[in-house]
């Protein structure tokens, strides 16, 4: 166990964070501020392998296995705050996944991802009964952070011409969804009494972040009614057309692949929801056809966005119901209290299944950093080598070239001779 207490003290500074960083994405050949670059060849020999394509590879995968353990990565994924692994989940893994998104659009929809992810936890916590009012802040300060974030890449990638409008306010679109989806859900876990003043802070972050995106939309649906002329609009309203009803073709599909495995009343809320993107379908139709091409696209934008929600609610609202069934059906169980034998053979059995499954999981990590070792020895061996071959044939080249010269000055000499004879 002392290796996990080990691991749980290891982390990065924010200096050598970015130094590494940069040091990959200098080799991936990403685009950099060249005025950053360091190259560290001269003081690290066996780095000169990162020059080639090939091994390159093998290096970065090495460093992946040292930095996430393998398969310890994985299994961190569906870790919350307060389990062992989550700290490899959220300074970790994400922040790969975050130098990965090589797209200005991939960059944005990653930021925006993991602002969800942090409402995903406090659902997952208050349905297991584990969420506490610190973690609940701090998980409210997440979410407003990396939709802050996100918000502040989106502008500036718009401001440098590298975002065009569409691929913009599609992410805007995606974002709002998901916030709309999940403050549903949050808004019927906080109707719990227990469960009110915990989720103050989250509600509140996800209504301030809710309300910022719709009132950027509004705005941009604003400009969007005012040039409802032009002809390119025509354009953007036929496909935004097409797009709301693929999108709502498809959600019907999956409601009713799905209308068994949520209540009557949960599925009526969804295809209550469906219902009026079918109908801004129809007002778009009429708005079209009376030439206001901006309000056109306005609705057809609405629609496709209200069939979204629709989805979204019924994937939610079905998590939600199952972990209420399976609350329920262990309500019913018996009952022990803390004096019985029962009871204590319970707590032993578990304490024993934890021991083992982290005597694993630790044996596993053993086995991984053993031969990420013994790899990176290798390569080392491989690497010093071909310097010690790269040396000798400098030396034999310089031995060559010395002899080339002795052999010009003892002509030269000879020649010399000559000529005074």
């Amino acid at each position: 166990m002392k290796l996990f207490k080990q691991l749980r003290q290891l982390k990065l500074t924010p200096e050598e964070k970015d130094k590494s960083l940069d040091f990959i994405l200098a080799r991936t050949g990403l685009v950099r501020n060249s005025a950053e670059l360091r190259h560290n060849t001269q003081k690290v020999p066996f780095l000169i392998l990162f020059t080639n394509h090939k091994h390159m590879i093998v290096g970065l995968l090495i460093a992946a296995i040292l930095a996430m353990g393998g398969g310890t990565a994985a299994a961190a994924e569906n870790s919350l705050p307060g389990d062992l692994l989550y700290p490899i989940k959220t300074q970790v893994t994400e922040e790969v996944r975050s130098a990965l998104a090589i797209s200005s659009e991939a960059k944005v929809a990653w930021e925006n991802r993991r602002a969800e992810r942090r409402l995903e936890e406090v659902e997952k916590l208050s349905s297991e009964g584990k969420l506490t009012t610190s973690t609940s802040a701090m998980l409210a300060n997440k979410f407003e952070e990396f939709s802050k974030k996100a918000d502040a890449r989106l502008q500036k990638l718009q401001d440098a011409g590298k975002l065009t409008e569409e691929q913009a306010q599609k992410l805007k679109a995606n974002f709002e969804v998901a916030v709309k989806a999940h403050d549903e859900v949050l808004s019927r876990i906080r109707d719990r009494e227990e469960d009110r003043e915990k989720m103050k802070d989250v509600v509140e972050s996800l209504h301030e972040q809710a309300s910022s995106t719709i009132k950027d939309r509004l705005e941009h649906e604003w400009e969007l009614i005012k040039k409802s002329s032009t002809t390119t609009l025509s354009n953007v309203a036929e496909n935004r057309k097409n797009a709301a009803q693929n999108k709502i073709d498809e959600v019907e599909k999956f409601i009713n692949d799905n209308a068994d495995k949520v209540s009557i009343e949960n599925k009526a809320e969804a295809v209550k929801k469906l219902g009026e993107a079918k109908k801004l379908v129809v007002d778009g139709n009429k708005a079209f056809d009376e030439g206001k091409y901006g309000e056109a696209v306005v609705k057809y934008s609405e629609s496709h966005r209200k069939a979204q929600e629709a989805k979204k609610y019924i994937t939610k609202v079905f998590n939600l119901e199952k972990e209420d069934e399976v609350e329920d059906s262990t309500s019913t169980t018996t009952i022990f209290t803390t004096g019985t034998p029962q009871f204590r053979d319970e707590i032993k059995q578990a304490i024993k299944d934890k021991h083992e499954e982290l005597k694993n999981i630790e044996q596993k990590l053993k086995e991984e950093v053993k031969q990420a070792k013994e790899n990176l020895q290798e390569i080392k061996k491989q690497a010093e080598e071909k310097i010690k071959e790269e040396v000798k044939n400098n030396q034999e080249e310089n031995r060559k070239g010395e002899d080339r010269k002795n052999e010009d000055r003892v002509r030269d000499q000879e020649n010399e001779d000559k000529d005074k004879n």
